[in-house]
């Protein structure tokens, strides 16, 4: 591994072969730090590209990790200090050799320079530039936009394709069956909109199609129909005739019996007579027409019965029905590729003006359009040298799985210097996704060739040992043209003891052979599947017996200590999630613990819809049918009994009616995900008992936190009861953010995928499918890599095109490309275990088709593969044990440490109160079609008087407010007019602007507010004084409040209201039941007069009359009684805190003032002007309710 580290040139473009298990993150890590250390580039001047997010952290670390141990060994280097250093660690001696070469490199650099150099390298970490392809393109189209001809504007990312491609299907489903030609050639060819929308993943491609577009066509459905009318001519002539002339051929054996048949004849001829009358042709011939052409009779009949050959002009006119016939089927097959190639481009025409609409991108357009940008070499010459510039040294990861576009944009980016590629042919198995193998086997023709990884720190010797002697006997090109096996050695610190069966070395590797069926045949698939689930479970569940009787021992990797074998050093290596479905199954009859991973969507589980089911009952909680269904699902538990029994026991459906209540209000108040955790608290238990219980459990929790994000959206119920249903009907199993996450993994069986598996390694690794082949079979479009070295994609045809080879050929290509690829997903498998490997394989389905059969070259290992592998695998057969399974004993119960007791109330329904908020909460039993009263300023009447549009509602009401808090009030004194006294214009032009009111209508707004505020500021006040007299020192405008609340129940809140007078129509508080949190708000206006504080409030509502009787009307309907109640309570709270125990309520307060502003008038002054009486009483018991003592306030 030192050897890649140290040999390899950062100068040049170079590749590194790392074979699984060598180390290759270790290899990165120190290329990165020898490009720091020794070539003394700066951390970001270093590009490293892997292929996923998880290993672009996990290098990260260990690359700050190496530099934080290289700034240790600077701190402490002596000059002198010799290149290695007798017990180093491998990591250690790589950096202390790394040091060396940097300290004696040209020109000479200090030793406090080499210091003070890694310490800033180490610093500079968060700066590195390690990413996924994808990110690197990311940031070089943001970094580089001119030069990559960027739009101004960022796109946003688009990472599930799925709900686009279905909804791109639609349009074009839509937009081609305009059309007879279009809708016929969509429903022979993709049948339904949904499989059009999954054929679409391929059209897209970038690949090139084939066959090619074909040119302008002659149609032949001119010729075939002169044809068929001469056929109908000559069969009404000659018909008969010609059919009584072949009957007597057959009855006197003229024809070939074998050939020809007298029920065949009459099936022609009713074919003919009851096609025959119509000049149109049929849409296809008969099938034995062809036999009844002259050639063909002459050929059918017998040689001793030469020249009596049946003779009619009839038979002369079938074979051009026949070829006119084919040459129209050869032409509407041309016609479908036409439609094809104008589907494809019409796809990508619209999907690319979606995209610019909505301005978003996906990952493959961050590869195509940083490979156009590179690719245009007019453009293309300044980014080039710049990123050149900026990233002197690349390092590619897993470069096996880039495709021809990546590598051209390293290349063209990067040419021959300054590139190290680091990958595996062998681990190559995201063709489907992607990545082209022939890609790298290119490109490390035009590489040096670094030292290879050949050496393997992952498994014990003998388990390296078998593996290589496997594909030693591989087939030639078995893994594909141009990749050979490259064998490993063990390099590591494993030793064959480190596994024991009995005391002894286990073996490396256990291969079972099912035995032949009594048939002889090979077993079905469903059976082949259960078969080798059985065959796993139960091996697994022996080594688990044997750990149990302290016989399977396994050295435990931190502790170094052998231990009895776990479930958890157990993995099940799978292709599909059926496949995965059916080993759990068959482990959790043996109740041996297992948890699976897939690629299948949360939103396809059971457990949505039941969460589906329970969201609608808690929508409407008085449907009685919603709540049956949801208690009808496994979250609630409910049989059919309890259900029925609801009819009987109304009291019980009370209650449950009730708990729903409770539940949606939970719901609206803290979102779906805590709503959900109460419902879980409530059946944890009962749901934890059950098989595959805590799957249930983590599934409904990630449901939870998924809801929880869109009610982040400001969604409401409904809306998240929809992004509920949209996420259900548009599952995405491609999706990472949708996939389940694994419940907990201790103690447990990893079930996971092949493809999932790669990068992993466990103790043991079981692989009972993978002698289970697939048919031969190619679904769609064809795959291959063409003989110039392109990857195509071809429709399949029955006839050859220009420029194109044969289907047949196109097949085999495809599927020799997709049987290289299953050699190399078997390596990935089998390179997994770091202590022993499990196979199944025998007569199983499709098995000649498997990739195990072609290692083997055979159903199990031959006598010659056996005697090589000798001790080190064992061979079992024999069928799974018939009967019931035996189980593992259940695992001692730990001891749970007792929980934390809670030291204060947490209160679960805390929330920040206003007015305005309470005064939205609509009651229960309001009709939803009534619109709720707005409690702003402007709150509109059937009624009101008319005015110009732009100074009226809210936003008028604001600019008033706006402008009262900022005039000079003495300057207004006993000002008339339209227009503002002296200084005082701007104050109002700010207002305006505040408000977003254009500089046109200044004028105009101005005239408006200043009647206004002249008539606010002078209006008299029932305590004698106007606003205008108050000195400023005796004002406090907007004063904002913060009480903190008790918990007082809202039902305790309104009756109290009702005792005095107050919100005499509210029942409630809709959801809200309890009071708990903050109250907000502010005051317009606080005042102190005579000793006495007041508090006022400006309303620029628009009302037919300003009398004391609509002023009432309108401070009921607004509930602006309760506001006014909620500013006492704060006014009151606050001269409590300010005056302590001098403070008397009725001496000190004087009261509040509502201000109708535009109903102001000087001559009348109880016009406009509305005080609310508050008791005593009324407060302080309002304030021991709602708020708590100000002690405990304090």
């Amino acid at each position: 591994m030192s050897d890649a580290v140290f040999d390899t040139d950062l100068q040049a473009r170079s590749l590194v072969e790392a074979s699984a298990g060598t180390g290759k993150t270790y290899a990165l890590a120190g290329l990165f730090a020898r490009a720091v250390i020794v070539d003394r580039l700066r951390v970001p001047q270093v590009l490293a590209v892997t292929y996923t997010v998880a290993a672009t952290q996990e290098l990260r670390e260990r690359v700050r990790l190496r530099l934080r141990q290289a700034v240790e060994l600077a701190d402490g280097w002596q000059e002198g200090d010799p290149e290695t250093h007798a017990g180093d660690a491998a990591e250690t001696a790589m950096l202390r050799r790394l040091l060396h070469q940097a300290l004696a490199a040209e020109p000479r650099e200090s030793l406090p320079a080499l210091r003070q150099r890694l310490a800033r390298a180490l610093r500079e970490m968060d700066l590195a530039a390690i990413a996924t392809i994808h990110g690197f393109c990311q940031r070089v189209l943001r970094e580089h936009a001119m030069d990559t001809r960027q739009p101004l504007l960022a796109s946003q990312l688009e990472t599930a394709n799925a709900p686009a491609r279905e909804r791109l299907a639609a349009d074009l489903w839509r937009a081609f069956s305009r059309d007879a030609e279009g809708a016929d050639f969509l429903h022979r060819q993709f049948g339904r909109v949904a499989d059009l929308a999954r054929a679409l993943r391929d059209l897209l491609a970038p690949e090139p199609l084939l066959p090619p577009l074909p040119q302008a066509l002659t149609d032949p459905r001119p010729a075939l129909t002169q044809a068929w009318r001469q056929v109908c001519e000559a069969f009404a002539a000659h018909g008969e005739p010609a059919c009584e002339s072949v009957g007597r051929a057959i009855a006197d054996a003229v024809l070939k019996a074998n050939e020809y048949k007298a029920d065949h004849v009459v099936s022609l001829w009713d074919w003919l007579r009851a096609v025959a009358d119509s000049p149109d042709p049929p849409p296809a011939v008969h099938p034995k027409l062809h036999k009844y052409l002259p050639a063909a009779l002459e050929k059918g009949t017998l040689k001793a019965k030469a020249g009596k050959t049946p003779q009619s002009p009839l038979f002369a006119t079938f074979e051009p029905v026949i070829d006119a016939m084919a040459a129209v089927e050869r032409w509407r097959e041309a016609r479908d590729l036409q439609q094809l190639h104008r589907l494809r481009a019409d796809a990508l025409g619209r999907e690319r003006a979606r995209k610019q609409a909505f301005n978003v991108r996906d990952y493959d357009d961050l590869i195509g359009e940083l490979h156009a940008a590179v690719a245009d070499q007019r453009a293309s010459g300044d980014l080039i040298a710049a990123l050149r510039q900026q990233f002197p040294c690349v390092l590619v990861d897993e470069f096996q799985d880039t495709d021809a576009r990546q590598w051209d944009i390293f290349a063209r980016l990067f040419g021959q210097g300054g590139l190290v590629l680091v990958g595996d042919p062998k681990q190559a198995i995201y063709r489907f996704r992607g990545g082209d193998v022939n890609t790298y086997v290119v490109a490390a023709q035009t590489a040096q060739q670094g030292a290879a990884l050949d050496r393997n720190f992952r498994s014990r010797p003998r388990v390296i040992r078998a593996v290589n002697l496997l594909f030693a006997h591989a087939p030639p090109g078995a893994l594909g043209e141009g990749i050979d096996f490259l064998p490993t050695q063990a390099g590591g610190n494993a030793t064959d003891a480190d596994f024991l069966l009995d005391g002894q070395a286990a073996p490396a590797l256990h291969f079972h052979s099912v035995p032949p069926a009594d048939n002889g045949k090979e077993y079905t698939k469903p059976v082949s599947v259960r078969m080798a689930a059985d065959l796993c479970a139960y091996a697994i569940l022996q080594r688990l017996q044997q750990a149990s009787a302290g016989s399977a021992l396994l050295k435990d990797r931190l502790s170094k200590a052998l231990r009895p074998l776990q479930p958890r050093d157990f993995a099940v290596l799978v292709r599909d999630h059926r496949q995965a479905a059916a080993v759990r199954h068959a482990l959790s009859l043996r109740g041996v613990p297992a948890v699976a991973s897939g690629r299948e969507s949360l939103y396809q589980s059971e457990q949505a819809q039941e969460l589906l089911t329970l969201l609608l009952a808690l929508r409407a909680p008085g449907d009685d049918r919603r709540l049956r269904a949801a208690l009808a699902t496994p979250l609630l538990g409910w049989d059919a009994a309890r259900i029925a029994a609801l009819d009987e026991a109304g009291e019980r459906l009370r209650q449950w009616q009730q708990s729903l209540v409770a539940w949606r209000a939970r719901w609206e108040r803290h979102g779906p995900q805590a709503m959900l955790a109460e419902v879980l608290a409530a059946n944890a238990e009962r749901l934890l008992g059950q098989a595959g219980g805590e799957r249930r459990l983590t599934n409904y929790l990630q449901l939870g936190e998924l809801m929880q994000s869109a009610a982040g959206r400001n969604l409401g119920t409904q809306g998240q009861l929809d992004a509920l249903r949209h996420a259900i009907a548009h599952a995405d199993g491609e999706d990472e953010a949708q996939q389940p996450r694994l419940e907990s993994d201790a103690g447990r069986v990893q079930i996971l995928t092949l493809h999932k598996s790669k990068g992993l390694e466990f103790p043991l690794v079981y692989l009972p499918f993978v002698g289970i082949g697939r048919q031969e079979r190619v679904a769609g479009l064809a795959m291959y890599t063409d003989a110039s070295g392109q990857r195509v994609r071809q429709w399949p045809t029955t006839q050859t095109f220009a420029d194109a080879p044969a289907w047949a050929d196109a097949r085999q290509a495809h599927l020799d490309e997709e049987s290289a690829e299953d050699m190399r997903l078997l390596y990935v498998g089998l390179t997994r275990a770091s202590q022993a490997l499990w196979l199944c394989g025998g007569p199983l389905s499709q098995h000649r088709n498997a990739s195990l059969h072609r290692l083997l070259q055979g159903a199990s290992p031959a006598p010659e593969m056996q005697q090589a592998l000798g001790g080190i695998a064992v061979l079992s057969t024999g069928l799974p044990p018939a009967g019931s399974p035996g189980r593992l004993p259940a695992a001692p119960a730990q001891a749970v440490p007792a929980p934390r007791p809670a030291l204060r109330r947490l209160y679960r329904d805390w929330w920040i109160h206003s007015f305005s908020q309470l005064h939205k909460q609509q009651s229960h039993g309001a009709s939803a079609l009534v619109e709720a009263r707005p409690a702003d300023d402007e709150a509109p009447l059937a009624t009101a008087l008319p005015r110009p549009r732009q100074f009226g509602g809210s936003r008028f009401g604001n600019t008033l407010h706006h402008a009262l808090e900022r005039v000079d009030f003495a300057a207004w004194r006993g000002h008339g007019g339209d227009w503002p006294p002296p200084a005082q214009t701007q104050p109002l032009v700010d207002a305006l602007n505040s408000q977003g009111y254009p500089e046109k209508l200044h004028e105009a707004g101005i005239r408006e507010l200043t009647p206004l505020i002249a008539r606010t500021l002078n209006a008299p006040l029932p305590e004698g004084v106007s606003l205008c007299e108050l000195p400023p020192q005796a004002r406090i405008a907007e004063l904002e409040f913060h009480l903190a609340l008790r918990g007082a129940t809202t039902q305790a809140f309104v009756e109290l209201l009702h005792r005095y007078g107050v919100a005499g129509d509210r029942q409630d508080f809709g959801v809200w039941t309890q009071l708990a949190g903050l109250l907000n708000g502010k005051i317009d206006l606080t005042y102190r007069h005579a000793g006495r504080v007041y508090v006022l409030d400006y309303k620029s509502n628009d009302l037919p009359s300003y009398d004391p009787a609509a002023l009432a009307q309108t401070m009921a309907s607004s509930e602006y009684d309760l506001q006014a109640l909620l500013y006492t309570l704060a006014v009151h709270r606050w001269m409590q805190l300010r005056l302590g125990k001098g403070y008397d309520y009725e001496r000190d307060f004087g009261g509040v003032r509502y201000l109708f502003c535009r109903g102001l008038d000087d001559a009348d002054p109880a016009r406009g002007v509305f005080v609310p009486q508050f008791p005593r009483a009324l407060i302080e018991a309002a304030d021991a309710l709602l708020v708590p003592p100000l002690e405990s306030a304090a």
